[in-house]
Order: C-alpha cells, then structure tokens, then sequence
C-alpha cells in the first residue's frame, strides 16, 4: 500500500469518526431542545387551562348574580301592603362587621318560588341575609333567600332556605322615604308606611376573588299608611 492510499484511508477514518461525532451531539442538542419545548408547551397549556376555568368561574358567577338581581327585583316589586290577613311588617335590619354591611330584609310578597312555575302559595313571607357558608367552615357567606310558605300556620314553622350567591362580602339596604335613604326600616315604627322605594348594593368576592357589585333600586309602587278611623289597619295608594 502506497504512502498515498494510507493518507486517503486514515482521513476516510477520521472523517467517519468525526460525523459520528457530530451526529451524537445532533441527537443530544435536539433531546434538549425538545424537552424544552415540551416544559414550554406544558406550562403554556397549564395558563391557558387555568384561564379557562378562571373565565368559567367568573362567567357562572356572573349568572347567579344576574339570576339574584332578578329575583329580588321580583320580590321587591310583589311586596304585600302591612295590615290586617296576609299582610305582614317589612323589616329592615342595619348590621355591620368587620367595616361591612351585614344587612337583612324580611317582608311578605306575592312572589313564589325561585321559578315563576314553582308550586306553592302566592303569597310568602322571605328574607334576605348572610349566612356562614358551613363548607369553608365560616369563612365564607352565603347570600340565602329564606321562605316560609304557611303564613297562617297556628305555630311557627322553620323558614327553607334557597343559598343564592356565594362569598358575599357586603349585603346593603337602604329605604327611601321621600326625603331621604334610609339604613333601617320598620313598619310598626313608620305609622304602618312602607318605603317608597329599596335599594339594594351586593358585593360579591366570586371563587377566584374577582369582585362584582350588583346596586340597583325598586320602587314598591305602593305606600300604606295607618288609618285611625279603622284602628291603624293597612290601606294601599299607588
């Protein structure tokens, strides 16, 4: 063997030798790169998941306070003149905690159920308020539509209650009287007068924190005044 075909042999060794090389550090750089790409893919998709779920929350969240703002509107629109028979005092509590409003309302409407279709009677006696929400163990409130159905019941019987919205922070009524808003309001203490109109003003924290504020007004549409010709019994004007 010529010193010429030695030379051409060992460099067709050594070139071998160096793609295989080169090949190997192919594989590993593209292994990294992969698993690069695969982290990335996987925290990108992980956000995007979150988000998701994140816009659903809000979106349900949004719903049932659409859903409450409805039902309240209902109620206050259907409330019952104070007097003699099913008409009974509405009473508006002030309540505070923790620089928050713990208001509650209780009145006698002609609103049923929570569906326009629900069986029952027509005219309920229902309340509004915040409850410990037992699952966080307290550490959450619940706004809760309180119903009872048998207003001539001989003995009292226990209200159902419907939970409406959860992680309330803030639950606020205010009672016009036709000079100003009141925070409280009591029938018996008005001359038998209901409030002109209510507001109401919810804050509620939602699941992922994100605060929403439902503030809206409803005029009763009527005024009952006592009659002391009639012994204080309730009468109606629009």
């Amino acid at each position: 063997m010529t010193t010429a075909s030695i030379i051409w042999t060992s460099a067709r060794a050594n070139a071998r030798t160096s793609r295989r090389a080169f090949t190997l550090i192919e594989i590993l750089l593209a292994a990294g790169i992969s698993a690069l790409l695969f982290v990335a893919i996987a925290g990108m998709f992980g956000q995007t998941m979150r988000l998701r779920d994140r816009a659903q929350t809000s979106a349900r969240d949004a719903v049932s306070l659409r859903r409450c703002r409805n039902l309240l509107a209902r109620d206050l629109a259907g409330m019952m003149v104070p007097g003699d028979g099913l008409g009974g005092q509405l009473v508006g509590t002030y309540g505070t905690e923790n620089d928050l409003r713990r208001d509650e309302l209780e009145w006698t409407t002609t609103v049923n159920g929570v569906r326009a279709a629900d069986f029952g009677a027509d005219v309920v006696r229902v309340s509004y308020s915040l409850v410990e929400d037992e699952e966080t163990d307290g550490q959450a409130l619940n706004l809760v539509r309180s119903v009872s159905r048998n207003l001539l019941a001989l003995q009292e019987e226990e209200p159902e209650e419907y939970p409406l919205l959860s992680h309330v922070s803030s639950l606020s009524f205010s009672y016009y009287d036709g000079e100003e808003w009141l925070d409280s309001w009591d029938t018996d203490l008005q001359s038998g007068q209901l409030p002109l109109a209510v507001k109401a003003s919810i804050e509620n924290e939602g699941i992922n924190g994100e605060a929403l504020r439902l503030d809206m007004v409803v005029p009763t549409g009527v005024q009952a005044w006592a009659d002391e010709n009639q012994g204080g019994s309730g009468e109606a004007r629009k």
